[in-house]
Order: structure tokens, then sequence, then C-alpha cells
């Protein structure tokens, strides 16, 4: 197998993968979910479009889409109190640093920038299946603990005022 030929392999392993997170979170999740759902998954679209935008070998198109996707994330995370966003949010800024690694030495190339981005990615991608257990685990818990305070404010009666 050629080595373009694995890197395929590796691109389509973590595209799919991306994509059945990103279903099962837009299916099982809550609104934040189904709008990170949407958020990455614009980004994995409109990534394609952005790659020839080049300055020298800076890739340009790339870092700025990056940018917008960790400012997405960001927005989001502050707006809620998932656990996964914060790590996805904290990795997409790692992913937006990875930008500037070949100004940083001119020992780190572009390919270093290019693997450091794939590890990333692949924590991402996992982070993802982890906001999709969050919101099933937080509607199972809502859930839960809802019929046990509806219980007790029923059993109070309405000498207390609960009901």
């Amino acid at each position: 197998m050629t080595q373009r030929a694995g890197d395929d392999l590796i691109g389509y392993a973590l595209w799919s993968l991306n994509i059945a997170g990103l279903l099962l979170m837009a299916w099982k999740g809550a609104r934040v979910e189904r709008c990170a759902a949407a958020l990455l998954a614009t980004y994995i679209l409109i990534e394609p479009l952005v790659l020839p935008l080049q300055l020298s070998t800076w890739k340009i198109g790339l870092a700025g889409l990056n940018l917008a996707l960790f400012a997405g994330l960001w927005r989001l995370s502050v707006r809620s109190t998932r656990w996964w966003l914060v790590l996805a949010t904290a990795l997409q800024l790692l992913v937006v640093c990875t930008h500037f690694l070949p100004f940083l030495s001119s020992q780190l190339t572009a390919w270093t920038g290019v693997t450091v981005r794939l590890t990333l990615w692949t924590l991402i991608s996992l982070t993802i299946f982890g906001g999709a257990w969050e919101a099933m685990a937080d509607r199972r818990f809502r859930e839960a603990t809802d019929g046990r305070e509806h219980d007790a404010n029923h059993r109070a009666g309405p000498e207390h005022g609960l009901d």
C-alpha cells in the first residue's frame, strides 16, 4: 500500500467517524448538541473549498476556517454546561495554534502541523461521541430527578402549598 493510499484510508476513516458521531449527536442530543453538530458538519463540508487558499505554503483558508470553528465552539461552550464542548473547544484552539508551527522553527514543517491536526481531530471525533453520551445521560438524569421531585411534591399535599 502506498503512502497516499494509507493517508486516504485514514482520512476516510476519520470522516466516517465524524459523520457517525454527528448523526448520533443530532439524533440523541439536546439543542446545544444539534447546534454543535451543525457547526461541525458545516466545517467538514466547507473544508475542501478553502484548502486551495494559500499564502506561499501557509494554508490561510484552512487556518481561517479553523479559527471560525473555534469561535463557534467557544460561543456554544460559554452558553452551556456541557463538559464535552469545553474539551472540543480547547482541542480546536490547539488546532488553530498548529497553523503557526512553521513560523516558530524551520524544523517544524507544514507536515508537522498536518500530523498534529490529524491527531487533534481524532480526539475531537471521540469527544463528539462523548457529547452524544452526555446528552443521553443528562436526559435520563433529568427524567429520573424530575420524577422524584414530582413524587415528593405530591406526597407533601396541598396543605404545604406544593400542589
